[in-house]
């Protein structure tokens, strides 16, 4: 073989060795955490349940929004807690008290009767907690760890979670299109398919951690009017 064939020869399997360490370095996809994902969302999608919250109401504020309630999947009925920081000027403190959704009307507690026809919005950051994590596989059709934009979905280990054992996976992105930058992470207890608890956290970049823990997952609900 000529000297400047084998010269060639040997650059090219340099090359070709480097592509193939380069790619077993590089973080893999999780086929089994994607799909431990997607059957837990799908879980709490489909049911009633129960849930203890702390979410952060806008990016300005200075503490976030806490309370618990629950939710009768079958009438799309709410009952909730919320309580702000007495401290905390940012804070709609208006809010605070016990509600109530029941057949599209909302109900108002603060503490001296129930009120028909406030309003409270804080229920639906209960429900659209789930978006971002069912939006994982858009965020694989936007972003990569090569492009250094996405940490590929993974088990993080095993966690005890209001004293039982849940798996713990976790994701993150950056400046990818409607998840921004945030780190997220998801606790599943049991079978993913019918878990005993989830736990949906997401950290932004300010590092402020919004959380729902739903519990009860399929038991049985029934919300009324006051």
């Amino acid at each position: 073989m000529p000297r400047m064939t084998r010269i060639a020869a040997a650059l090219a399997l340099a090359v070709a060795l480097s592509a193939v360490a380069l790619a077993q370095e590089l973080p893999q996809e999780d086929p089994a955490a994607e799909e431990a994902l997607a059957q837990a969302l799908s879980a709490v999608n489909g049911a009633s349940f129960h849930f203890v919250y702390s979410i952060w109401p806008v990016q300005e504020a200075n503490s976030p929004v806490t309370g618990e309630g629950d939710l009768d999947r079958g009438s799309q009925s709410f009952r909730y807690t919320v309580s702000t920081d007495a401290q905390d000027e940012t804070a709609d403190h208006g809010n605070d008290g016990e509600w109530i959704l029941a057949e599209g009307v909302m109900y108002h507690d603060a503490g001296a009767g129930w009120q028909p026809g406030d309003r409270d919005l804080t229920y639906m950051s209960i429900t659209s907690m789930i978006a971002p994590f069912e939006s994982y596989p858009f965020a694989k059709m936007l972003g990569s760890p090569e492009d250094g934009n996405l940490d590929l979905l993974a088990l993080a280990g095993t966690d005890e979670v209001d004293g039982v054992q849940a798996a713990h996976y976790r994701f993150a992105t950056k400046e990818i299109e409607m998840l921004g930058t945030a780190t997220y992470e998801v606790w599943i207890a049991g079978d993913p398919a019918a878990p005993t608890l989830v736990v949906l956290q997401s950290t932004d970049e300010a590092g402020q951690v919004s959380r729902v823990t739903y519990s009860a997952i399929g038991e049985d609900v029934t919300i009324t009017a006051p």
